[in-house]
């Protein structure tokens, strides 16, 4: 009886552990969103890049004057700017609310999504803090930072992100007023994306298609439904892009003498393959084996203590808060001493690749941070 009696105070011990744990885990989380967003918000109107960050505000500015390009991502930021009135600040700041709000977005169907399938729990305050956080940290660490102006690759990041939430979403959604303006959304999010880079809509379409198959509703004429609710969304984007933001003429003129002027710069075929060739080597061996180097260093580690969990176990020190420790010691060591291999980098993407890999390594430990590790 009196060992019975000592095993459930251990249990209950132990739950407070793990709450616990998973409290601080969520706070510090959180703690880095909240304060790389008032880091952004306090640098908004400091500094400012001549070269692309200026054309970006010219052809935002006076976008009827940019007469050759492949991407109609100046007719969408030309509105975003007319929004704000032309203050370059406020552009900047739309941008940053667009990116949380974006990263939200992905969040909140990849969270409706799983559980759906009973793989979280509805109710689970913690976990739905810190991975919202961590969400928006990955949002904010791509492009938010280094060029903070709104431009192509920040729309398209907002799209893909838009897209993956929206699908998630509507194929899980249990309202069918809120699946078909999931779908619906999805879909205008692959217009923006088609319209801003062409490659990654076709990819976004491409991946549709066997995301409804494998995560829609079973049966024939109800996988029809979605499907066709999507393109519904795809014609509306293009549609309201043609009618408030360019004619369809005008958009063809300038898509033609961007094609006239890449036809003329490209190289033949077999010299393209062959540069593409030794650029492709050159990134995965000389740039890109070093530069995960760190991470596969990382990740060994912190499978060792995982490993060695028995012996390190000292009290409430789990195995998961020795992970903690090593991942984020890693982190900071990559976020504040330039390491070796970014040598033949530009200032700017060496400290691109660091913040990536630091929030990979937050990755790490919120796929870490499930109850069987807290518990271990």
């Amino acid at each position: 009886m009196r060992r019975s009696g000592l095993r459930a105070a251990e249990i209950r011990l132990n739950a407070a552990a793990w709450e616990l744990r998973r409290a601080c885990l969520s706070l510090v989380v959180f703690a880095i969103a909240v304060g790389t967003i008032g880091f952004l918000f306090w640098a908004s109107d400091r500094g400012f890049d001549i070269t692309d960050e200026g054309y970006y505000l010219l052809v935002s500015k006076s976008p009827e004057d940019n007469s050759i390009s492949l991407s109609s991502f100046y007719v969408i930021t030309a509105g975003l700017f007319r929004l704000v009135g032309g203050n370059v600040r406020a552009f900047r700041l739309l941008g940053l609310t667009l990116t949380i709000g974006s990263a939200l977005v992905l969040y909140a169907g990849l969270d409706r999504f799983m559980t759906s399938i009973g793989f979280t729990a509805a109710s689970d305050r913690w976990r739905r803090a810190r991975e919202a956080s961590f969400v928006v940290i990955g949002g904010l660490s791509i492009y938010q930072w280094f060029l903070p102006t709104p431009a192509y690759n920040m729309l398209n990041m907002w799209a893909t992100s838009c897209w993956a939430g929206c699908l998630l979403g509507g194929l899980t959604a249990q309202s069918n007023r809120w699946r078909t303006g999931c779908l619906l959304a999805s879909g205008a999010a692959v217009t923006v994306s088609c319209l801003v880079k062409f490659p990654t809509g076709i990819i976004l379409l491409a991946m549709t298609a066997p995301a409804v198959v494998m995560l829609g509703p079973t049966g024939l004429r109800s996988k029809s439904t979605v499907a066709v609710k999507i393109s519904s969304g795809v014609l509306f984007g293009f549609t309201c892009f043609f009618l408030a933001g360019q004619s369809l003429r005008a958009w063809q003129d300038v898509l033609a003498q961007g094609s006239l002027l890449m036809g003329a710069i490209t190289p033949s075929p077999s010299v393209a393959l062959t540069r593409y060739r030794e650029q492709f080597r050159e990134l995965v061996y000389h740039q890109g084996l070093q530069a995960f180097r760190t991470l596969q260093i990382a990740l060994v580690a912190s499978g060792v203590i995982f490993g060695m969990g028995r012996w390190l176990r000292r009290g409430f020190v789990s195995r998961h808060s020795w992970s903690i420790i090593v991942v984020f010691g890693a982190a900071g060591w990559m976020s504040y001493r330039r390491p070796s291999w970014t040598g033949t980098l530009t200032d700017a993407f060496a400290l691109t690749a660091q913040a990536y890999f630091a929030w990979i390594l937050l990755l790490l430990v919120e796929i870490k941070g499930s109850p069987q590790w807290f518990c271990g």
